[in-house]
């Protein structure tokens, strides 16, 4: 789950469902937007140049859990 405005808003009228996704978090915390821009630059940046056909999941570790 990424912290967007309307899971904000969302999290502010069911308090107790943003509790329960941030428990199911494997880091004990929800995404921020930030962390899904730094990826998405990096692999548009020269230093991702030889990187191609991956699949990368910026998930907090959602799919190991």
């Amino acid at each position: 789950m990424i912290l967007t405005p309307g899971l904000k808003q969302y999290m502010r009228d069911e308090p107790e469902i943003g509790e329960g996704l941030k428990k199911k978090s494997v880091m004990g915390r929800l995404g921020n937007p930030e962390e899904i821009a730094e990826a998405v630059v990096f692999f548009c940046s020269d230093r991702a140049s030889y990187i191609n056909a991956q699949l990368i999941s910026v998930d907090g570790g959602r799919v190991l859990a």
